[in-house]
């Protein structure tokens, strides 16, 4: 119910707008978070383990194990030494990237995957610790059904590792990062027009409901109708446009007045509200349209780290010559203003 105004709002950029939405799905972001995604991955390893493995799943375990002990100890220690050299020629392909910066550091871990597979293979090796050591309290036939969902748990770390080395590789070709960041650019701005445009069109829809503005009718005295901000809540997360709609049919819009409402707009302690009534009118409904706006301490401002490093990449190759690198980041800042160009309200 929250979200049906920027909904309504999103419909109406999207006509004009389409390119700002991405056609990914919401997991997709989950990369964005790389480095909270062990939020995620250890409690579903842990749980496909231990847990599934308890449910009866033939196909899973066609496979006799006779001396599960000896197995469950042999392949902790083969597993860990395989992870271990596994990582240390991940570390060698880090260290020949071919632009060493900050930035594309980042951006590799970013991009490669490298810290969910990390979390991955670290969490199953840590199950096969707990497992080798709590094997004596298991029974024997959860025993070999664990062991078993370990098993498959490797493999499938092996694929993730070889997924891994096969996105590490093309690091060190430098036009390779050059399109990773060109990439990035196009998103962050995209993602930036995305809140500008809901910022604007927001307004506009707001003001298609046929409020007075609050600014051209300052002559006016006004009464604010107790509008309390909560402390630090002070961004305009979402707006019950349905519930306005309502409260004005029966109201007369013109006796109303709206001060700036839109989406994502900064709301300082000076702000008493964002609808007001002529004095001596009616408070009440100033103080219902207000509790319409729901605000939040969460902010959500534009991006512009990828467009600042590429500014710093030009400046630093005009001193030392590199033309041709100049004109590369110079392609991707002129795509980025391009796309600008193209925003329709």
């Amino acid at each position: 119910m929250c979200n049906s105004f920027k909904k309504t709002v999103d419909r109406k950029i999207k006509k004009e707008n389409k390119y700002l939405f991405s056609s990914k799905g919401k997991f997709w972001s989950f990369q964005n978070n790389y480095k909270n995604s062990w939020c995620l991955i250890v409690p579903i390893v842990g749980l496909l383990f231990f847990i599934v493995p308890l449910i009866n799943i033939p196909f899973l375990n066609f496979i006799q194990i006779d001396d599960v002990k000896t197995l469950i100890e042999n392949r902790t220690r083969d597993i860990v030494t395989l992870i271990s050299v596994i990582f240390a020629i991940i570390s060698f392909l880090i260290a020949n990237l071919a632009i060493k910066e900050p930035y594309t550091y980042n951006l590799l871990f970013k991009k490669s995957g490298f810290f969910p597979v990390a979390f991955y293979a670290l969490t199953v090796i840590g199950c096969f610790i707990i497992f080798s050591t709590l094997k004596d309290h298991i029974s024997i036939e959860n025993r070999g059904d664990i062991f078993l969902a370990g098993v498959y748990m490797i493999l499938g770390a092996l694929i993730f590792i070889g997924l891994l080395f096969t996105q590490l590789a093309r690091f060190p070709d430098k036009k390779y990062i050059l399109e990773l960041i060109r990439k990035e650019v196009i998103k962050e701005s995209k993602e930036n027009l995305l809140i500008i445009a809901r910022r604007i069109f927001s307004y506009n829809v707001i003001n298609e409901l046929g409020f007075a503005n609050y600014t051209m009718a300052y002559f006016t005295p006004k009464t604010k109708g107790e509008f309390q901000m909560k402390e630090n809540q002070n961004y305009v997360k979402s707006i019950k446009i349905k519930q306005i709609s309502k409260i004005i049919k029966t109201e007369n819009t013109k006796s109303i007045f709206v001060n700036n409402l839109f989406l994502y707009r900064d709301v300082t302690q000076k702000d008493d509200g964002f609808f007001y009534v002529e004095q001596n009118g009616n408070t009440q409904l100033a103080e219902k349209l207000n509790n319409c706006v729901k605000t939040t301490a969460k902010t959500l401002n534009t991006n512009s780290e990828t467009k600042k490093y590429v500014i710093q990449e030009i400046n630093e190759n005009i001193k030392t010559n590199n033309h041709k690198l100049v004109k590369e980041y110079l392609d991707i800042l002129s795509e980025m203003y391009e796309l600008q160009q193209n925003l329709k309200f």
